[in-house]
């Protein structure tokens, strides 16, 4: 690859292509109305620093996703604490039997959805 510098503030780049390489390029640059040159010159600088940007908000997308996941599973304890909670009030204080206040949170709490167990349903 041989550089040249044809201004001071850019620097010649060349180098060689083989036939099916060369040949898409043109063809693609034709579908846009670009020269070769040009289009090469657009790819590789949206390879050099447009993937980048798009590197750095898909890591930024990836760490919001994982503090909701980390939210979404702070959630569900808390449900499941609550739910717990609910179920001893109901059986202890209220006048509904252990089972009865299992079924009734399970009811409220955890509704089936897609053939799932809930949690709370173990025997009391």
């Amino acid at each position: 690859m041989a550089t040249k510098r044809t201004e001071p503030d850019h620097t010649r780049i060349s180098f060689r292509l083989p036939p099916d390489i060369a040949d898409e390029l043109a063809r693609r640059a034709a579908e846009v109305g670009k020269s070769p040159g040009l289009y090469a010159r657009e790819l590789l600088h949206a390879a050099l620093f447009e993937h980048e940007e798009q590197r750095q908000e898909l890591r930024a997308i990836r760490a919001d996703v994982a503090k909701l996941a980390a939210l979404n599973e702070l959630t569900q304890e808390l449900r499941d604490d609550i739910a717990t909670s609910v179920r001893v009030l109901l059986s202890k204080a209220g006048r509904l039997s252990p089972g009865e206040a299992r079924r009734w949170v399970e009811r409220r709490f955890f509704p089936p959805t897609n053939n799932e167990v809930p949690p709370c349903s173990q025997s009391d």
